[in-house]
């Protein structure tokens, strides 16, 4: 989830983060 689209990053301790990056991989497809 994201790891295409970002860094490695413990996104399961920052759930905004892993929303951040949820709405990358969205806007990239």
């Amino acid at each position: 989830l994201g790891n295409e689209w970002g860094a490695p990053s413990p996104a399961v301790n920052d759930p905004r983060d892993a929303v951040i990056k949820e709405l990358g991989s969205y806007l990239l497809q």
